[in-house]
């Protein structure tokens, strides 16, 4: 299905690894059946696409894959307690939000206030780029990537680190994210000293679009360097989950991320949830 998709897309050709036009599009009018088995797909991709190994910049075969997901988190229409800092849309006044840091944005209401959420959850949702919002009376919110401020981002994981703090359980998100609802001083500090921020739209369509313009297909679709390659291509990952497991499958580039930059570097989609 994920491939499927990038046939309905309109590719923007461009990058270093540019396929020819004309094969992709003959190669989607010769698809298998969406019914047919995992063997006959396998098949279908072997013989239809020759892979070849990529190498990094320095001719290594070695590189970094992270993970991505949608996350569920609670919002309400307006500011409390709970829910203390905005969710914010493209400003549509003409306000410049261009290369203006994190902690200004949302200092001076630079955009257009759609939602509120706890501060560490709406850090967490501008990381992952979309999500849904549980409101107070239970109405789901989704929320897509809208625009970004053009700042670098700085890890909050990397920042506590720095500090020498070591939340219970580590520096995996949940343990960081934890730590920092525990410490709201300290979460305040972090997250405005990334001076990345992230603009949403809101959307009825439920499933998360990536870059490509598609719906993304969950531990099918990765997020990649679109100044190397053109999305909508096939990509053979060969590496390790977190727990030491091997992660050998066949993935489709359909959405990129601010920190995704390189020849091997790629970000994998692994769906909606908490």
């Amino acid at each position: 299905q994920a491939f499927r998709n990038t046939c309905k897309a309109k590719i923007q050709y461009k990058g270093s690894v540019i396929p020819d036009a004309d094969l992709l599009r003959e190669k989607c009018n010769m698809l298998p059946s969406a019914s047919a088995d995992v063997a006959t797909v396998r098949a279908w991709f072997e013989s239809h696409f020759q892979p070849y190994q990529v190498y990094n910049e320095n001719g290594g075969k070695t590189g970094t894959y992270t993970g991505y997901y949608s996350p569920v988190i609670p919002g309400c229409r307006k500011q409390s307690t709970k829910c203390n800092e905005p969710i914010m849309a493209v400003p549509t006044n003409g306000t410049n939000y261009k290369g203006v840091p994190k902690k200004d944005i949302v200092s001076k209401k630079i955009g257009r206030i759609i939602y509120w959420a706890d501060m560490v959850d709406v850090q967490n949702l501008q990381i992952q780029g979309s999500g849904m919002l549980k409101l107070e009376d239970g109405t789901m919110v989704k929320l897509n990537f809208a625009a970004v401020n053009d700042m670098p981002f700085k890890s909050i994981g990397g920042q506590l680190k720095e500090r020498g703090i070591k939340p219970a359980g580590g520096y995996s998100a949940d343990a960081v994210w934890t730590h920092l609802k525990q410490n709201p001083k300290l979460a305040k500090e972090v997250i405005y000293n990334n001076p990345r921020y992230v603009y949403f739209y809101e959307t009825e369509q439920k499933s998360v679009v990536g870059k490509l313009g598609t719906p993304l297909s969950k531990i099918r679709s990765i997020a990649m360097d679109d100044s190397i390659y053109t999305l909508g291509l096939p990509v053979y990952i060969n590496t390790n989950l977190s727990d030491g497991r091997k992660f050998n499958r066949l993935m489709i580039a359909q959405d990129t991320g601010g920190a995704i930059k390189g020849w091997i570097r790629a970000d994998i989609f692994f769906g909606s949830g908490d």
